[in-house]
């Protein structure tokens, strides 16, 4: 038995167990691959969830013995929602295993038209586009909370953005919009984020207060994040 296995087992090993199975921290067939947990942020999705599946030799390919899914809340990010799941998983193999190994569940094939794959995230990827909208920037950045963790740019320096809220504004792409002591809005295509916590170039991990009261006390409205 595996969980979140990152590589192919050769054929004769597999050929030479009495059963092999995957806990796979998705709902397959959708986000087959290495970043399920993230892509099912990044994405947008409503839910996520684990499959218990029998291992064949192509990726996240095998039949499936069970499936349970969770609910994804906008205070979930990928740290909070593996924490879930592996809870998830581990009372799903606890309720699946029993009856798998006694034959009493029949596994069901993979609808091949439903697939659809997540896998490690590039790092060209960790960059935010401001010309998306807030809800898209919103679900990438807490998609990628706390590893790998997108970025943008601010004065030339890399600036990593671990949290953010969508909030309304309008204005430029990339723009400060406004600045308050515990307030920094910056506008997407459509609306805005509220920087929340964030990193600066060359400094730890910080929240907004921190960052407004310390290097970024020098920003100024109409400011551009971004290339």
């Amino acid at each position: 038995m595996t969980a979140a296995f990152g590589q192919f087992l050769p054929s004769k090993l597999l050929d030479s167990m009495d059963f092999a199975v995957n806990v796979h921290a998705s709902l397959l067939p959708k986000h087959r691959g290495g970043a399920p947990i993230h892509y099912a942020l990044i994405q947008g999705d409503e839910e996520a969830g684990v499959t218990i599946m029998e291992m064949v030799k192509e990726m996240d390919a095998g039949d499936m013995i069970s499936r349970r899914s969770i609910p994804i809340t906008d205070e979930d990010n990928v740290g909070t929602l593996f924490e879930k799941l592996a809870i998830v998983g581990r009372d799903l193999l606890l309720d699946t295993l029993p009856g798998y190994l006694a034959g009493e569940i029949q596994p069901e094939p993979q609808d091949p038209s439903q697939v659809t794959f997540s896998p490690n995230i590039k790092p060209e990827e960790e960059k935010l586009d401001w010309n998306k909208t807030n809800r898209q920037l919103f679900n990438q950045i807490r998609g990628m909370n706390p590893w790998p963790v997108a970025h943008t740019f601010l004065k030339e320096d890399r600036f990593k953005i671990y949290e953010a809220l969508p909030v309304e504004g309008q204005g430029a792409p990339g723009e400060i919009l406004s600045i308050g002591k515990k307030e920094l809005i910056v506008a997407t295509a459509e609306g805005a984020l509220s920087l929340k916590q964030v990193q600066p170039a060359g400094k730890p991990k910080m929240d907004i207060t921190s960052f407004l009261n310390g290097v970024g006390r020098t920003l100024t409205v109409g400011e551009r994040f971004g290339d």
